[in-house]
């Protein structure tokens, strides 16, 4: 199997995944795709401004989501802490924001930000404002091109993601799942009775 993942894949398009936990202690993860342009650095590069995007750390200072990044799966691994998100508003993973993006070649790509900050929101609430995602559409948004990295469309190289459309705010039933410690409404820990 080209990549040791999936047949249909270009044998230079990783995965890559991003686990979060909410300040309740529920995990969601997002997962791209990504090109590494032929050489292990550049994709390590791309795989580096997407995660400083997400987390808010490196050169990024926009705080997009409330959900705390756990760790991360791709060309390499990291962060591995088990880490609370902030109690805010939207503070569970019940709450996402859809960002749409449209690729080289016409087609949509929906993502889902796990707990989205209020601040990437228009004063509606429910609309994403464009520049306060900033960061995380340069990390994603690509020319393309010979050499360069890219989020891709999982099919090939060529369909790097090429446009950002819109993001607006889901609303999603709570699912709730026994762990073996949970949070109260207060957010302290509490382990269920044996």
């Amino acid at each position: 199997m080209a990549g040791g993942l999936n047949p249909n894949l270009n044998n230079d398009v990783f995965p890559i995944s991003f686990s979060f936990r909410d300040a309740k202690g529920q995990t969601s993860s997002m997962r791209f795709y990504l090109y590494n342009g032929g050489t292990a650095s550049a994709g390590q590069a791309a795989q580096t401004a997407l995660l400083n995007a997400l987390d808010g750390t490196g050169p990024s200072t926009q705080v997009i989501t409330n959900a705390a990044l756990e760790s991360y799966r791709g060309l390499t691994g990291g962060v591995g802490r088990l880490a609370y998100g902030a109690n805010a508003e939207y503070p569970a993973i019940t709450d996402k924001a859809q960002l749409t993006f449209q690729d080289a070649k016409g087609r949509l790509h929906n993502w889902l930000l796990p707990a989205p900050n209020l601040s990437i929101f228009e004063a509606d609430g429910d609309t994403v404002n464009p520049a306060n995602i900033s960061d995380l559409i340069a990390a994603i948004v690509s020319t393309g091109g010979a050499g360069n990295a890219f989020v891709a469309g999982k099919d090939s190289a060529l369909s790097f993601i090429a446009n950002y459309i819109a993001g607006v705010r889901l609303r999603k039933r709570t699912r709730y799942r026994v762990h073996k410690t949970v949070l109260t409404p207060s957010l302290t820990p509490s382990v269920p009775a044996v």
